[in-house]
């Protein structure tokens, strides 16, 4: 009996020595295999995901642009610009860096791009840094800048010249009503908007147009917002100065009179002849005269403009050709020829002259004084004094001079300029806006003449987009970003892991 139960533990102590230990089974081998190699991949992805957002904070070029027109994308005339700022240059976005987007009232805007191409700036070159500061918790900020108009959502450009501030919904974005649609047509100017004010900024000289008040002026500020807009834009600074009690800014290269309503004294017209002939002047001076038909009588300008070879008449311009006014428009409303050689550098299709009056080009030369015509009507047109005026009499009218005396200061030839347009309504927005007219090219073209400076190089265009593009591709960044590569991938990596963990787990 004994014997029977020692053989009996003898093989209980032999089973149980024979089978091995669950940490040295297959099973356990297998499995925790499988759990190593989900962990890793796990592992693998989130550092993945964190050097991938390391590495687009750091180099911003390597975000992918989904946008239809590229709006995330800087356009080689903006990496030119940046690569060319030697000074150290801030780009200070007065927003908080993660609730950008909050900033614009419509979804279709995101104000995300701004940062997006102020970081790709700031990546082409090390002298253009970007930092961000929050009104909301930052107020007194704006104390170092009151004499700028800042509010969330501003930019301020800075280098030691000089300070550009951009306003978000003027200067970086837009939106118009479409008036066949009834909707709005978005538009995304930062690109142009960020590489212009960089450029404005770090010019040695920015040219100045001084707009000269208190004559009750026709063309107000307001009516001529996008002419100033566009001068502003393309490196040139505007003032406002009245005439009758300041003197005229030091720095100013062009003095605006903007079809005043009262004559000028003689005192004021002293001061422009100063002005001109200032023999400490190093670069050439100009006169911008607009005058419109109904202005009245006003002897002391008029004779100050036949010094330079100039007269108005007291009429209108009106076109007999159908073919030159606007379809349906009135017959003072003329398209007008650029009859100069000085701006031939482009050609000018559908220049507009509205209400414009005849001028008389009293010399072509007379003394250092020389006078050409820049706008002259077609051969087609007649004068208009009267409703009694002979509609027969057709003949091709001067309605904008440029009258220019060359003279040597400090050792170098340069110009004194009387420049005259009698129709100041071309100077308006509904012509400056339009793109279907070429005033706005032909006065970039003319201030780049008068200023010595090449306005083209430091002007990128906005781009119109689609209302919906912008959402669109923020939403399929959206996708990509969080739910593909933050949780669709990760999910199907544990999910594989498990699969093979659990069908391993049994062998």
């Amino acid at each position: 009996m004994k014997d029977k139960q020692e053989n009996k533990t003898t093989e209980v102590k032999a089973t149980t020595k024979s089978k091995p230990s669950f940490l040295k089974s297959t099973k356990f081998k297998h499995g925790t295999s499988s759990v190593i190699m989900t962990v890793v991949f796990l592992c693998i992805i989130i550092v993945v995901n964190i050097l991938a957002s390391v590495l687009t904070d750091r180099f911003p070029s390597l975000n992918i642009d989904l946008t239809s027109q590229k709006i995330n994308t800087l356009s080689e005339d903006a990496v030119e610009i940046a690569k060319s700022v030697q000074t150290d240059t801030q780009i200070i976005i007065l927003a908080s860096e993660d609730n950008a987007d909050q900033l614009l009232n419509s979804g279709d805007m995101q104000y995300s791009q701004v940062i997006t191409l102020a970081k790709k700036l700031q990546e082409v070159n090390s002298k253009i840094q970007v930092s961000f500061v929050d009104l909301d918790t930052n107020p007194q900020f704006t104390q170092e800048y009151s004499e700028y108009s800042l509010s969330t959502g501003s930019v301020i450009v800075k280098s030691n010249k000089r300070i550009k501030v951009l306003a978000p919904m003027v200067d970086l974005f837009s939106a118009t009503q479409n008036q066949q649609t009834g909707g709005y047509d978005y538009t995304s100017k930062v690109d142009g908007a960020l590489a212009n004010a960089l450029s404005l900024v770090n010019l040695e000289k920015v040219p100045t147009m001084a707009v000269a008040n208190g004559h009750e002026e026709l063309l107000v500020s307001t009516a001529r917002a996008a002419f100033d807009k566009n001068l502003s834009d393309r490196g040139i600074d505007v003032v406002e100065f009245n005439i009758m009690t300041d003197d005229i800014p030091e720095n100013a290269d062009i003095i605006m009179i903007p079809t005043p309503s009262t004559d000028y004294t003689e005192a004021e017209i002293t001061k422009l002849r100063t002005f001109l002939s200032d023999e400490t002047a190093e670069n050439s001076r100009s006169i911008l005269y607009t005058a419109d038909y109904s202005q009245p009588t006003m002897p002391t300008l008029e004779s100050f403009l036949e010094e330079w070879g100039v007269k108005l008449q007291k009429a209108v311009v009106v076109e007999t050709n159908t073919d030159h006014v606007l379809p349906g428009g009135d017959a003072s409303i003329i398209f007008v020829n650029s009859s100069s050689e000085l701006l031939s550098k482009n050609s000018y299709s559908y220049l507009v002259a509205p209400v414009a009056a005849p001028m008389e080009l009293l010399f072509s030369g007379n003394d250092s004084i020389s006078t050409t015509a820049l706008w002259t009507s077609y051969d087609s047109t007649y004068v208009m004094e009267n409703e009694d005026s002979d509609t027969s009499k057709t003949d091709a009218y001067p309605v904008a001079t440029m009258s220019t005396k060359a003279v040597k200061k400090n050792g170098e030839y340069v110009n004194e300029n009387v420049i005259v347009f009698s129709s100041s309504v071309a100077f308006t927005d509904n012509f400056i806006n339009s793109s279907t007219f070429a005033n706005k090219q032909f006065f970039t073209d003319l201030f780049s003449n008068l200023t010595g400076s090449d306005m083209s190089q430091v002007y990128i265009a906005p781009v119109t987009v689609n209302q919906y593009d912008i959402a669109a591709s923020a939403s399929v960044m959206n996708i990509l970003g969080f739910g593909v590569f933050t949780v669709a991938i990760p999910l199907v990596i544990i999910a594989f892991g498990l699969v093979i963990f659990l069908r391993r787990r049994h062998l």
